[in-house]
């Protein structure tokens, strides 16, 4: 297989070279944000004309699927979050061994110190025994291997701006108002907050004088039941 080093944005990153076909095991597809890609079977393809984008210490999910044969893989996943073209084992996640035509995904928080701009993240499935997994993928994902596949992305990480103004939930709705003790309601607002990174904390008072936090209700509605 090929042993090439492409370039562009991003960095020169080494290509790892598979000796067998990759028809046998490869990947299937990847999702990323806006990324949805149904890939075919080569040794290495270079998808970086795909970008996503991100923002420092957002979280996400990257996922997808194994093809071919039927015979498992080790997947690895790299992020080159300092943009110098390598993965540092801190860059890399280790999937472990994924079965055959199944379903993958791993979930990543971008570092605060990452680069900001364009930098790879490369998937990369191989394996060295036929169809048991793999026994020597290092986490420079590169090197010589005799099954598998790899392919690169790109993703333009953008520094977090971070929140301003102040949300207006407006009114609070209740599916059943009044309600008595032991019964229940669902408390909703009127105007649920749009944008990134908005959270929600519930409070509940017997009183209306002294307020306390309800635990665990930090999502958009609250299901109260009074006692």
């Amino acid at each position: 297989g090929p042993g090439v080093c492409p370039g562009g944005g991003g960095g020169t990153a080494c290509i790892p070279s598979y000796g067998n076909y990759p028809a046998y095991m490869y990947i299937g597809s990847v999702n990323l944000e806006t990324i949805s890609n149904s890939t075919g079977q080569d040794y290495y393809t270079d998808y970086t004309s795909l970008v996503a984008d991100v923002f420092i210490d957002g979280t996400y999910t990257i996922s997808g699927t194994s093809a071919g044969y039927g015979y498992t893989m080790g997947y690895k996943i790299g992020f080159d979050w300092n943009g110098d073209a390598t993965y540092e084992s801190s860059e890399v996640y280790d999937l472990g061994v994924v079965g055959a035509n199944a379903s993958w995904s791993q979930s990543f928080t971008v570092p605060s110190n990452a680069t900001t701009g364009t930098v790879r993240v490369r998937v990369m499935c191989a394996s060295n025994q036929y169809g048991t997994g793999y026994s020597s993928m290092t986490d420079d994902l590169c090197g010589t291997f005799s099954y598998g596949e790899a392919e690169d992305y790109y993703i333009n990480i953008q520094a977090n701006s971070g929140c301003s103004g102040t949300p207006a939930p407006g009114l609070t709705a209740a599916t059943v108002n009044p309600v008595g003790a032991g019964g229940s309601t669902l408390l909703s607002i009127s105007n649920t907050p749009s944008g990134s990174d908005i959270t929600y904390q519930w409070e509940f008072s017997t009183d209306n004088l002294i307020w306390q936090t309800a635990s665990g209700e930090t999502s958009a509605t609250y299901s109260a039941s009074p006692t």
